[in-house]
């Protein structure tokens, strides 16, 4: 047990690589000095008094918590309090930290000595021996002045203070031992080591094997022999200072420093700097543990163990070669063997970072989009069927000198090599991203245009730059893509495409300032000139300047540029290894374990994960990367999981550090971010601070009350009563002055009265002159008191004083949401781009995060986002990308989908990926068959889950004569919107629905005008229903859903149902009611997609299908879909009419009906289908009165229905007898087991 040790780890400049020897005790403490007794004293923030204790157990060492603050990792994975758990050679144990990044961080390679030197045995050249040191006292008068060529011998000896190094290299709580390597009298060369070396070396006394004279030897650095003499003062105070941990060797053998002849050095046998074996110094207190033995040394169990010292040593000769005299050579430290004990995958290099240059990056992509083409746009339309699209990416000469490769269209993947393989892939998909919006905004927006002067021309970056003035309401923003068009006497005008920038707006202070031929334009008054460039292509020659020319506003750049330097610049983030190679990062996935047992208002898997995701965030360090993922299927809980994770978080943070953390929320729409920003509002009773950024206009009417406009205008309004300006103190003068004048016009006024009652007429007649004295005074006082007011508030609504609250609102939220594209205003990127330890978020949660394009997902990553929470569930719809091109090569997996199919290679919840599995919305038989089909079976309603309308839970119509149309490259199906339209009349006549809210969804953006117009028809208003596609109900959910299908195909001419046989969207649609689903479509058409055909059969295996048509009547389709409202007394009839047709007792004719929703029709279908299957048990056909002896006689004799039922038959029903049988068989053993299991 005694050739263990532990191997600090950590920078090479500040002490740390220092070794401990486990010696032969086998019970170690790990801790504090103070507070208590320990045996290794690890003074640093992280440890408890007492952290950890190491005990040697079985031939083998083990580590248990002690139930310390910030816990205790192996191998980067906290363990359990309170556990022990079994060290195995060249795990990594970080006492209260996870890495060894500051100098307070105290973390340990356990490594053996696997190679002992037995006594008489002598060592060969080249292996370690270990030699006893002593480091004297000595005062400061005996110092020798050091050089500072000795850094590379020794780290102490080049600091300006030379005390405090040896300071710290002497914290010992035992004896010193170091190791030193033996020398190799191998090399030829002569100048491989400094004499001053080889002398030094000479000064030892060593225990071990001595060097022979003259000897050549390779240098080693000691952080305990070569050291700087300290003095008696300070000597008193080793004992005292515990900053550091005990050391009993130094660093092994990748330390070792090459000595070039030409690096000079002082002899360090001098009389102060020479090492007495016979005067060492001792420490006051002395460590609790064993030295290391002499006779052992570390050695390399195998040639494959050693490849990894080998490849980090260099050696002397390539010391030489090199020039690098002046360097220390310090290898990485060990990480572990490439497959630990616990499955650990081995550690992935870290993705190097090169500072991205934003202007170049940004220069090249102007240079492609610039180099489109405007008739692109009509050619693409003309052949959009065609599989090829614009030459967007193809090479491009910029200049004689520069040139930019074509790009290759290439699929998203599931892992990257690099980020450089990341970047190529994703930057041709996100250029034709932008050519389809601005596309679609050509085709489908109303551009608007300015008339602008353009009056100079220079050259910037092999860009041409157009000096511009316009005069017009239309504002034109930075970075925005701009049409100009461009006319030619002889040729017909001419498109090309322009970016703006340096965009500013100012007053000029006369009209007559203005070029009149923008006054032409615009004859409007109060509004300012806008100035601005225009950037363009080299090769566009404008045949004249200053001229008018019209400029039309397409789309904005400015998000998608940011997109593209987010994505070069990824290595800047901690999450960089995790996003591109997600299998070979597990630790980044991995959850902190719970105990499930002690949750009461979660169910089991929102508990675990609240809690898993909350520790994980909260009790990692900071710079530690961790990517969670929450799956929630339709109705279980996922914006209440949110809110509950989060104020986890805050509670558990607290907790720790005793500040609030700063937390982003981010999510696609605004309609998401404003649900959870409502419901953080509810439960915010712990006062934290909310902030939503973005547009006001956008926001819930009651979560603008949170809004950062909202907040930072009604502190404006509030400053001047609660805050001081450079106006407060003449103001209170002004104010005390005034107060005081009215009081003494007060008292003349009542003077006046007085003397006028008691006839003193020249008393009064004075007064009355200071009254009117008095008056005007008072008059000009509030004058002046008024002005000052209006400067001191004034002195709050300045733009400045506008800006610096905006940035402290920001700054001092707990909790700031916002849409993706929000998340990266200016302000925002003002605060926390450049990442403090006091701007820092905690952790980002992105909502609904499977609806956004991985490059929009990593927007917040910019902000250094250590901790990322993904929740959403890949089964319902992707990501809106405008390209099909794009789509095709699926740039409409988001970065949750990608990572989600990622872990599932793995198999195991605890990698990260936590699924929800209770749902709290549908009524179960609507449930039914999408949890089946979508999710394998996993999603179960909650029990007690009630859901009983005054419709079906459940029913799908086969419209026969519906026929589809195309109409503006949409379809619609005029015959099924009029069914779509009588059932909801239907739905909204009933005095049962008041209340209820109704969803219609469809598939077209056709259909749905269509329905609109036949729900006006048939008398309908259309406030009363949310009518809409699939797209834009995600996330939403209503009482009552119709769902209109649209496609229906004449038998001749199937052909595919286009993409309403999308998984995807049919999981969205059918998952939106609460308790009643009607689905209306052509069967015919729908059964030759595999998944619809699926429901088609499960719901007429339900008998829930039903067949109608658009001259179907109200009548007609009543019972199909309606609860007939019966009445108690009805329902008794029914109860007695059923049991006598069909032989059932009432009970359970009672239970058919129920279960049948009270539909006769149905009630009686599945009556003759379980009776024909033989599923409806014996006792379904007794009388009532024989079914209560069967359930007596069952609860007395522990027996099943079915066998107590058997017993009374065979007794003719007479009970005393069957129970007197019942005991006789009973006690001679004749009842077979099978009579008492349930």
């Amino acid at each position: 047990m005694d050739d263990w040790y532990l191997k600090r780890l950590g920078h090479h400049n500040l002490k740390t690589n220092l070794n401990i020897s486990l010696g032969k005790q086998k019970t170690l403490t790990i801790g504090k000095k103070e507070g208590g007794t320990v045996d290794i004293v690890c003074d640093g923030k992280f440890v408890s008094l007492k952290h950890c204790i190491l005990k040697f157990i079985n031939n083998s060492w083990t580590i248990e918590d002690l139930e310390s603050k910030h816990g205790v990792y192996l191998n980067g994975n906290k363990i359990v309090p309170n556990t022990q758990t079994i060290l195995s050679e060249r795990d990594v144990i970080g006492v209260g930290a996870i890495e060894a990044a500051e100098p307070a961080n105290f973390v340990f390679n356990v490594l053996k000595n696997t190679v002992k030197d037995k006594k008489g045995t002598s060592k060969k050249s080249g292996d370690l021996a270990v030699v006893e040191v002593g480091i004297p006292s000595v005062s400061e008068a005996h110092m020798t002045p050091k050089r500072n060529d000795d850094a590379n011998i020794n780290l102490a000896m080049s600091n300006p203070k030379p005390s405090r190094p040896s300071l710290d290299n002497a914290k010992l709580k035992l004896d010193c031992k170091a190791v030193v390597k033996l020398a190799q009298p191998k090399l030829k060369s002569k100048n491989i080591a400094s004499p001053h070396a080889k002398k030094s070396l000479s000064g030892l006394k060593s225990k071990g094997k001595e060097l022979k004279k003259g000897e050549r030897s390779v240098c080693k650095v000691l952080k305990s022999v070569l050291v700087t003499p300290i003095s008696e003062a300070q000597n008193k105070n080793l004992a005292e200072d515990t900053d550091d941990c005990a050391i009993i060797w130094s660093s092994g053998e990748k330390e070792t420093v090459s000595v070039p002849t030409h690096f000079k050095q002082e002899p360090l046998e001098s009389p102060v700097q020479k090492l007495a074996e016979d005067q060492p110094f001792r420490l006051k207190r002395k460590f609790g543990i064993d030295s290391l033995p002499d006779n052992e040394c570390k050695k390399p169990r195998s040639e494959s163990d050693s490849t990894h010292s080998r490849a980090n040593v260099v050696s002397v000769n390539e010391a030489i070669t090199s020039g690098k005299s002046n360097d220390e050579i310090i290898p990485q430290p060990l990480l572990g063997n490439p497959l630990t004990r616990n499955r650990r995958s081995p550690v992935q290099p870290k993705t190097p970072y090169y500072p991205v240059d934003k202007r170049a990056l940004t220069n090249d992509l102007l240079h492609r989009v610039l180099r489109w083409s405007f008739d692109w746009i009509e050619e693409q339309k003309r052949h959009e069927n065609k599989d090829e699209p614009p030459p967007l990416l193809d090479a491009l000469q910029v200049t004689n000198s520069k040139s930019l490769p074509k790009l290759s269209l290439l699929p998203v993947l599931s892992n990257y090599a690099t980020l450089e393989d990341y970047c190529s892939i994703f930057t041709p998909l996100m250029l034709h991203e932008v050519w389809a919006g601005l596309c679609k905004d050509v085709h489908t927006s109303k551009l608007e245009t300015l008339e602008t002067l353009i009056y100079s021309k220079t050259i910037s970056d092999d860009f041409a730059l157009l000096q511009c003035e316009a005069l017009s309401p239309t504002r034109i923003f930075e970075m925005e893509l701009v049409s100009l068009t461009v006319a030619s006497p002889q040729k017909p005008p001419v498109e090309i495409f322009a970016v703006a920038e340096q965009v500013r707006y100012w007053w000029k202070r006369e009209r007559g300032e203005i070029d009149p031929r923008l006054l032409a334009i615009c004859q409007r008054p109060n509004i300012p000139i806008t100035s601005f460039n225009l950037r363009i292509k080299m090769y566009h020659v404008l045949p004249q300047l200053n001229q008018v020319f019209t400029v039309t506003k397409i789309t904005r750049l400015k998000t998608a540029m940011k997109q593209f330097i987010l994505n070069a610049e990824l290595a800047r983030s901690p999450l960089c290894n995790a996003i591109i190679q997600p299998s070979d990062h597990v630790d980044a996935f991995k959850l902190e374990t719970v105990n499930q047992e002690n949750h009461t208002v979660l169910n089991a898997s929102q508990f675990k994960a609240v809690e898993s995701i909350a520790k994980t965030v909260v009790y990692s360090s900071d710079k530690q990367p961790k990517i969670s993922l929450v799956h929630g299927p339709p109705g279980t809980g996922k914006s209440r999981v949110t809110v509950e994770m989060i104020l986890r978080m805050m509670s558990l943070h607290h907790q720790k550090t005793g500040k609030q953390p700063r937390i982003l929320v981010c999510a696609p729409s605004n309609h998401a971010i404003d649900e959870l920003a409502t419901r953080l509002m509810d439960a915010r009773d712990w006062g934290s601070r909310i902030v939503r950024i973005g547009v006001s206009e956008s926001m819930r009417p009651e979560v603008r009350n949170i809004s950062l406009d909202n907040l930072t205008r009604k502190i404006q309004q509030d400053a001047p009563t609660t805050r001081i300006s450079p106006e407060s103190r003449k103001l209170g003068i002004l104010s005390w002055e005034l107060n005081f004048l009215q009081q003494t016009k007060d008292n003349l006024v009542a003077a006046i009265r007085l003397a006028t009652e008691l006839e003193l007429l020249d008393e009064a007649r004075m007064h009355d002159r200071k009254l009117q004295q008095l008056v005007v005074q008072i008059d000009q006082v509030g004058r002046c008191r008024q002005e000052c007011y209006e400067n001191h508030v004034n002195y709050f609504h300045t733009e400045k004083e506008r800006f610096e609250t905006r940035r402290s609102l920001l700054f001092n939220a707990q909790i700031i949401c916002s849409t993706i594209n929000s998340c990266r205003s200016g302000e925002m990127e003002n605060l926390f781009l450049e990442e403090t330890p006091d701007n820092r978020f905690l952790c980002c949660i992105i909502d609904e995060a499977s609806q956004c394009t991985e490059p929009e997902s990593l927007t917040p990553l910019a902000f250094g986002i250590s901790k990322l929470v993904l929740i959403g569930d890949p089964d319902q719809l992707p990501a809106t990308v405008m390209s099909t091109f794009a789509q095709k090569k699926r740039f409409d997996q988001s970065l949750f989908n990608r990572l989600h199919a990622t872990r599932l290679l793995v198999n195991q919840e605890s990698e990260g990926v936590i699924m929800l599995q209770t749902q709290y919305r549908m009524a179960s038989s609507i449930c039914e068959w999408p949890s089946r089909y979508f999710y394998g079976g996993k999603i179960v309603t909650a029990e007690g889950l009630k859901r009983n309308g005054p419709c079906y839970d459940y029913r799908v119509l086969d419209v026969t004569d519906g026929i589809e149309q195309l109409e503006e490259q949409s379809f619609k199906n005029e015959k099924e919107a009029v069914v779509v339209a009588n059932i909801v009349k239907l739905i909204l006549n009933s005095p049962l629905t008041v209340g209820k809210s109704v969803g219609v969804i469809t598939f077209y953006q056709s259909q749905k005008k269509c329905i609109s117009e036949k729900l006006r028809e048939v008398g309908c208003r259309a406030s009363k229903i949310d009518l809409n596609t699939v797209d834009s109900f995600q996330g939403r959910e209503t009482d009552i859903v119709v769902i209109s299908c649209v496609r229906a195909q004449q038998l001749k001419k199937l052909d595919s149902i286009g993409f309403i046989g999308s998984l995807q969207r049919m999981n969205v649609a059918m998952t939106r009611p609460k308790e009643t689903l009607i689905l209306c479509g052509h069967f015919e058409t729908l059964q030759k997609n595999e998944t619809w055909r699926d429901m088609i059969n499960n719901a007429r295996s339900r008998n829930l299908a039903h067949v109608v048509s658009s001259n179907s009547s109200s009548y007609d389709i009543c019972p199909m879909i309606m609860r007939p409202p019966y009445s108690p007394v009805q329902q008794q009839r029914m109860v007695s009419t059923f049991s006598q047709e069909h032989g059932m007792n009432t009970t359970w004719t009672l239970k058919c009906l129920e279960e049948t929703e009270w539909d006769l029709l149905r009630a009686t279908f599945s009556f003759t289908k379980f009776k024909a299957e033989s599923k409806i048990p014996p006792e379904a056909f007794i009388t009532q009165q024989q079914l209560q002896k069967v359930d007596c006689f069952s609860f007395e004799s522990s027996m099943n229905m079915f066998w107590s039922l058997k017993c009374l038959k065979e007794n003719d029903w007479d009970y005393d007898r069957a129970a007197f049988n019942f005991a006789k068989f009973k006690a001679s053993n004749e009842i077979p087991p099978e009579a008492f299991l349930k």
